[in-house]
């Protein structure tokens, strides 16, 4: 998955939103929100190496459970560890 921040034109506002897509024609192909004015992939900018211990404790702290945090957590750090 990548991580894309796109400008967005819903024909009332223009708008900047980030949604994940395997790539960026998956985006274009699944977006409905809008016309795309601009996207850009940010994935590098957004997940790192310390994205997951980062996450674990967000999740944790605004109360999020054990089970999910770790789920959750692994999910991220195993698609940070492949992206490399």
């Amino acid at each position: 998955m990548r991580v894309f921040k796109v400008t967005v034109d819903d024909g009332k506002r223009v708008y900047t939103t980030y949604s994940a897509a395997e790539n960026k024609e998956a985006l274009l192909e699944a977006f409905t929100g809008g016309k795309i004015i601009k996207s850009e992939d940010v994935t590098l900018q957004h997940l790192n190496s310390q994205s997951p211990d980062r996450l674990f404790v967000d999740l944790r702290r605004t109360g999020w459970g054990p089970a999910e945090t770790a789920l959750i957590t692994e999910l991220v750090r195993e698609h940070v560890t492949n992206r490399r």
